[in-house]
């Protein structure tokens, strides 16, 4: 039997802090953000990329993610750029 897909979520507290969380939905990175950070979890957007700062590392592989909250809000990496090199 297969795992469940890990993405990247970026969560935002209370407070506007955002920080990054590796979840199988959005549902268990807003569990993971509050329990890992202690705080009040107001929105969880997919990233297409892991960013820092990470609250966990379950997706292997850096934070090639350098603008998750434009990220976060398009959907989609929005570089003009390869952030991976």
């Amino acid at each position: 039997m297969a795992s469940p897909k890990l993405d990247s979520y970026w969560i935002t507290f209370r407070g506007n802090i955002g920080a990054c969380v590796d979840a199988t939905s959005e549902a268990q990175a807003a569990v993971y953000g509050a329990e890992l950070r202690g705080l009040i979890v107001t929105r969880v957007q997919r990233l297409p990329n892991p960013a820092n700062p990470r609250l966990n590392f379950l997706v292997p592989g850096p934070a090639y993610c350098r603008t998750p909250g434009e990220c976060a809000k398009a959907g989609y990496c929005s570089a003009r750029h390869d952030c991976a090199s």
